[in-house]
């Protein structure tokens, strides 16, 4: 009918966005690796295979009505969401560094585009300061919209994915997109967590310089 077909195309389209970012991402995690170190990479990993198994969720879920359109209603207001993060980190934020991201604008350019899919990626981004020694963002403003956005698209997945899991049964795609929305949530939640446990017991309350990530 006309919502499979409306699906057919929607899904291949969000299909080949899927494809480009995570191939982007594969080819140059080594270049990240060496520039950003191993908890940027393993973020920008899991990162892309959480929004790609997502696209992917949209194409299977097509023959059904409500689950295509509610996961491509979730998808494209995440995508949103995270261009407007994006958009206030790079050109409204005084502590973006200009001058690091034209240095290593390959680096920063994928990153930046990866940050549409995911705004926790924002932090991976040149900053002259950051509000905590293992907090990139420059600013709490920043760090919880950013957490509201990217917990919004996983939260809101998973209400998609889990009752179409039930109602359709399992399939390798429905079970690891529901995987890899689950491990991002947990993995930015607990590692929020940490990170204001340790900002409480350091007394932190003020801007530090920020300096590469590293692992």
């Amino acid at each position: 009918g006309v919502m499979e077909s409306c699906g057919e195309v929607c899904g291949g389209a969000l299909g080949e966005v899927g494809a480009i970012a995570t191939t982007s991402s594969a080819g140059a995690l080594v270049e990240i690796y060496r520039k950003l170190g191993f908890a940027s990479t393993f973020h920008i990993l899991l990162s892309s295979l959480d929004f790609g198994t997502d696209v992917l969720f949209v194409t299977h879920a097509a023959a059904s009505s409500f689950a295509f359109a509610a996961s491509l209603a979730v998808l494209c207001t995440t995508v949103v969401l995270n261009l407007v993060a994006v958009l206030a980190a790079m050109c409204c934020t005084p502590a973006f560094d200009t001058e690091r991201f034209a240095n290593d604008g390959c680096i920063y350019a994928l990153v930046a585009t990866l940050a549409v899919t995911n705004a926790q990626l924002i932090e991976l981004l040149p900053f002259e300061c950051k509000i905590h020694d293992k907090v990139y963002f420059p600013s709490h403003r920043l760090l919880a919209f950013a957490l509201v956005c990217s917990s919004f698209e996983d939260v809101a997945q998973l209400c998609v994915q889990l009752p179409y899991l039930a109602a359709v049964g399992a399939s390798d795609i429905t079970v690891l997109s529901v995987v890899f929305s689950s491990l991002a949530l947990v993995h930015r939640l607990f590692a929020r967590c940490i990170h204001l446990t340790r900002r409480r017991a350091s007394g932190a309350g003020r801007l530090v310089p920020s300096g590469q990530p590293a692992s």
